[in-house]
């Protein structure tokens, strides 16, 4: 499961892209949604992190591997430690979901050429006002990608 947000700071929107596939690369889901924006990047990057969470159990999601180019989110969510970060209380909520409801579960930091669809239903994400899911196919903004990687 790869997310990412998108900030469009002059429309003051935030969109998240969410892509999940199954172990052997082939598309589950993807979800694009937008909202108001966050007054801190890396908090909205915690938010989405979380949605993502959210997203995997709504499809009944056991095992996952949640995968962002957030290394700061990414560490954060991998440490028990409480931080002074902003996004403590964000990423405590995302690793309780994580913990109690999914069987296996891991968190992986992946740079942005190994996110990138993930970037871009993010990136669409933010000229519209509704939440899209997509099921086992893929939305024409990302067909191209998946066909390529």
């Amino acid at each position: 499961m790869n997310w990412d947000a998108s900030v469009d700071k002059y429309r003051g929107r935030v969109g998240i892209g969410v892509i999940i596939r199954d172990h052997k690369g082939l598309m589950i889901a993807a979800l694009r949604m937008s909202r108001p924006l966050y007054p801190d990047p890396t908090l909205a990057e915690a938010c989405w992190a979380y949605e993502a969470t959210k997203f995997g159990l709504q499809l009944g999601l056991s095992k996952v591997v949640l995968e962002g180019d957030s290394q700061q989110i990414v560490s954060a969510l991998l440490t028990k430690d409480k931080n002074e970060f902003q996004t403590d209380m964000v990423t405590q909520e995302t690793q309780k979901l994580l913990s109690s409801l999914y069987e296996v579960w891991s968190v992986k930091h992946v740079f942005r050429k190994a996110n990138r669809v993930a970037h871009v239903l993010a990136r669409k994400a933010l000229f519209s006002s509704e939440t899209i899911v997509d099921i086992e196919d893929p939305p024409l903004c990302i067909s191209d990608l998946l066909l390529n990687e």
